[in-house]
Parts: structure tokens; C-alpha cells; sequence
């Protein structure tokens, strides 16, 4: 007698679950074939700080070896400082940015852009393809200009929707380029935190970031500017042309930036900007700029890392822990998102144990962008404050202001001596993700102005978690001319807010966040 037995429930599972992935592996396959990226670029060099320009003598002021760094914490005033470098410019530009908004004070600095390469400077921009959401027909238009070359890191090979890219290439579209760079006829550089658009520069209407940049010239503009070249010729930089359909050739380069700024018509914003742009014309006018001279390096990524993983040795996060290793002190830390992880749990525990002041600023669960980066935190909380590192939460709102407010500082203040001024959040996309850059400043003065960011102004802009004596957390709020709030649960945390932090901490995305 012959029997035979049917293939069982898991079995067919299985089968299914094979046929699947086999299925989502051969379109993977068929997107990289139908829909190829170039494997080279032509080479592109900065050009060279030969003197004659009128930033270029400015630069000419800083002794040999030095550089002259001055610190912008004003949004308005970080807007007027890139658009007078922009319209200061006479031989080149180099832009690098992870996101460029189509909203007023974005428009207005392409459009500034544009005319630069009119009277003839040489336009270079690298822009992370997760961050200009509607620029497609703009910056296919400008890159048509003779003097406009635009290029974008690991770009969705799909433009409608371009989520479609993280389903096929989950890897590669998850490295993304965090960097923020401006360098004006490779004798000025903008490094920090700013991103472009209206919510950087303080003139968004419902919500703005308190954020932090460096403004450079002399030794290390030429670091960022050889750093630029690299990131400009990776492989992750792909030729615009190459991702985005030719325009029409009929088609003028100014129409779609042109109906854009005509379909904004902000006025408001241009006068609340118009105080700052006159006085950064001024300054740049009359060489004014009040530098302090020191001495700067750069730390930044490799752009490999926007291909895959690469040795630790070569990650800023290697060269930053150095710097918290060597606090003895104090240690200031302010960063939009805070996951330190087992390992950054560690050393700001050893930090704090070997007898520094260890202060870090991050948002509240109410000022944040981002509710799963909050939740990530979370995890790393309790073991900091036990360690004695003091904890800050930004609240929402600042004194009587109703407008929202949400950090998005990223900054180091080391021993008031050493300050590092950059892209780089303490969070594990910053850490093996994301590629981030910024400057490690040595100036006392600067150091001392960003460790003031938690002075007492910050006891009342913050929530300040705390252990009880028998272990509780609590938050305490610091009120004037009034008696100090205690709260037993996270401040202006709804009841969705508590549940959502649960699920996601069970989740094993930290390495996303």
C-alpha cells in the first residue's frame, strides 16, 4: 500500500515565503538593470583661491596656517550670511545640502543662485535626493545654465513616487549625505546645522528650529573645499540629467523657479529678513566681519559611506569620541536627536564617573520632529542620570512666545576650550548611516558662548529629568517668580504619545533612527 502525505501547513508557508522573496529579489534585480545609475562622473575640481576676488582678499587677512571662524546663531542672520556670500561671490560656489525646501528662503537663494552663474561664477551643487521634495522641474532647469552643474547623492532611481526606492533599495537609500556646506570662491565657508528652508532661518510661521552654524576663511576653507571635490566625485553623486528627465529645450532655465517665487509671494518673510541682509551686505562690504583667529580642523565622513560600511577609523564618530575622551571638565552637548546607544551610554558614563560635568540638551517628547528618535532616547535615559550626566529636555515653547520651537543644534563644547560645530547628531544614523561633517574649533571664547546655552536661561526653556530617592523619574520645570512644576510622567505627553514610545522601543529599528 502506497500513502501519500500532503505537504503540511509550515511547509507551504515556506514555500510561499521563498517564492516571495524570490519574486521581490528578481525586481530588485530588473530596477537596477532597467533603471541604471552611471558607475563613473566626470571629475570635477574646486577652483583654486588665487586672491583676485573680493572674499578671497578677506581671506588674505588670516596669517598663514590659521583660520578666522565666527559663530551664527541668529536664523535670519544665517540666511542673509549665505545669500550676501552667494551674491558676493565672483568665481564659485559650491553648495552641499541633505535638504533644500521649495519655500520662500529657498527659492530666494536659488534665485540667487541663478544669478550668480549669469554674471559668470561656476556653480556646483550636491544635494541629498531625500530632501527636495518638488525641486525636480527647478533644478533641471538650472542645471541647463552653462554655469550650473548639480549633482544628487544616492538618488531614487523612481521620481514619482521616489518612495519606491527604499522598497527596492532599502540599503543604499538609507545612506543618505546629512552634510551642510556653502563655499564661496573657495575662500568662505557656512558649516553647522542649518538645512535651507524657512523653519532653518526663523521664519516659518508655525514652528522653527533653534540651530547653530560656523562661518570660516583661511586654512580650513580649503579642507572643506577638497572635502567638497570628494564627496562631488563619488559614486553615490549622481549628474542630475542622469536621474531627472531633460527638460524641454524650448523652455526657458529662469520659468519654473520664476512661477515658483511668483506663486509664494511672502513679503512678510522678505521684511523680516531685510534688517539682516542689509547689515551681512555691510559687513561683507566693508571686510568687517569680527573673526577670531584660531585654529579650526575639519572632521568629516568619508563619501564611501554612502556606498556601504567602511572602517571605523574613518568615521567622524571616531574622531568626535576622541574629543568626549579627552574631556576632563566638562562636557556641553546639544543635538537634535539624542540616542546614544550601549557605547555612548558608556562614555559619557565614564565622562561624568572620572568627575566632569556632563550636560546635554535634546528635545522633549513635545518638541521633537521625529516621535521614534524620542523613544530610542528613552531606553538610555534612566542609566544616564544615574551615572550623574545632567539631562535637558527643550520645551516646546520659549517664555511667552507661541510660536513652536524644536532644537536642531549639533554641538560640542569640550573642557571651555575645544568646540565642534557640524552636522553630526548622537544618534545611530549619524553614526554608521548618514555621512556628517563639521569643525572642531579651538577658541575658549566660543567654547564658553556655546556651553552658555545651559545657563539658567535653559533651567526655564527645559524640562530637567530627574531621579527620585527611591528611583522615580520625574520631570521638574523650573518656573520664574513662581514655584518649580513636578510632573511623575513626560510633559505634554498624550496618552497615543506613551503608547507609541512602548511599541517602538519593542521594535528593532534603533539602528534607522
Amino acid at each position: 500500500m502506497c500513502i501519500t502525505l500532503a505537504p503540511s501547513d509550515a511547509m507551504k508557508k515556506l514555500k510561499t515565503t521563498g517564492l516571495i522573496l524570490a519574486v521581490y529579489f528578481t525586481c530588485m534585480a530588473l530596477v537596477r538593470i532597467l533603471l541604471p545609475l552611471p558607475e563613473t562622473t566626470p571629475y570635477s575640481q574646486h577652483l583654486a583661491n588665487t586672491g583676485d576676488s573680493d572674499l578671497q582678499r578677506i581671506a588674505a587677512q588670516i596669517p598663514d596656517g590659521k583660520t578666522g571662524v565666527f559663530s551664527i546663531n541668529n536664523g535670519q542672520d544665517a540666511f542673509a550670511a549665505r545669500k550676501t556670500l552667494i551674491e558676493s561671490a565672483q568665481r564659485s560656489l559650491d553648495l552641499q545640502y541633505y535638504i533644500w525646501h521649495q519655500d520662500s528662503s529657498g527659492l530666494q537663494l536659488l534665485e540667487a543662485i541663478r544669478a550668480a552663474a549669469e554674471r559668470g561664477v561656476k556653480v556646483r551643487m550636491l544635494l541629498d535626493d531625500n530632501g527636495i521634495a518638488g525641486l525636480d522641474p527647478i533644478l533641471k532647469q538650472l542645471n541647463q545654465h552653462a554655469n550650473i552643474d548639480i549633482r544628487l547623492f544616492n538618488p531614487s532611481r523612481f521620481r514619482s513616487p521616489k518612495g519606491l526606492g527604499y522598497l527596492f533599495e532599502p540599503l543604499r537609500m538609507n545612506r543618505r549625505m546629512h552634510n551642510k556646506a556653502l563655499i564661496a570662491d573657495s575662500a568662505v565657508a557656512v558649516v553647522g546645522g542649518r538645512n535651507i528652508g524657512d523653519e532653518y532661518f526663523a521664519v516659518a510661521e508655525d514652528s522653527n528650529f533653534f540651530d547653530l552654524d560656523a562661518l570660516a576663511i583661511g586654512k580650513v576653507v580649503e579642507e572643506t573645499a577638497i572635502v567638497f571635490d570628494d564627496y562631488y566625485n563619488s559614486k553615490p553623486s549622481v549628474p542630475l540629467p542622469a536621474v531627472i528627465d531633460h527638460p524641454d529645450e524650448t523652455a526657458t532655465p529662469s520659468d519654473a523657479l520664476t512661477d515658483a517665487l511668483a506663486a509664494l509671494g511672502t513679503p512678510e518673510i522678505d521684511a523680516r529678513l531685510a534688517a539682516s541682509l542689509a547689515n551681512w551686505r555691510k559687513v561683507i562690504a566693508d571686510r568687517a566681519i569680527d573673526f577670531e583667529v584660531t585654529t579650526v580642523r575639519l572632521i568629516a565622513d568619508k563619501p564611501e559611506k554612502g556606498s556601504g560600511w567602511t572602517p571605523r577609523e574613518t568615521l567622524a564618530i571616531t574622531k568626535i569620541g576622541k574629543l568626549i575622551a579627552d574631556a576632563r571638565h566638562s562636557l556641553h552637548i546639544a543635538s537634535a536627536y539624542f540616542i546614544p546607544g550601549t557605547l555612548g551610554t558608556k562614555a559619557f558614563t565614564q565622562t561624568a564617573q572620572r568627575g566632569a560635568e556632563v550636560s546635554i540638551l535634546t528635545n522633549s517628547i513635545a518638541s521633537t520632529d521625529v516621535l521614534a528618535v524620542h523613544a530610542g532616547y528613552t531606553k538610555y535615559r534612566r542609566e544616564l542620570l544615574q551615572s550623574g550626566v545632567k539631562l535637558y529636555e527643550l520645551k516646546p515653547y520659549q517664555g511667552s512666545s507661541t510660536e513652536r520651537s524644536s532644537l536642531h543644534t549639533k554641538m560640542l563644547a569640550i573642557d571651555s576650550q575645544t568646540v565642534f560645530i557640524g552636522s553630526f547628531n548622537f544618534d545611530p544614523r549619524s553614526v554608521y548611516l548618514n555621512c556628517e561633517m563639521g569643525f572642531v574649533i579651538d577658541s575658549p571664547a566660543m567654547a564658553k558662548l556655546t556651553a552658555s546655552l545651559f545657563d539658567e536661561n535653559l533651567q526655564y526653556g527645559s524640562y530637567q529629568p530627574s531621579l527620585t530617592p527611591d528611583r522615580q523619574m520625574i520631570w521638574l520645570e523650573s518656573v520664574k517668580d513662581s514655584s518649580n512644576l513636578i510632573y511623575q510622567q513626560e510633559p505634554n505627553a498624550s496618552w497615543f504619545d506613551q503608547v507609541a514610545l512602548v511599541i517602538i522601543g519593542l521594535l528593532p529599528v534603533e539602528w534607522l533612527l
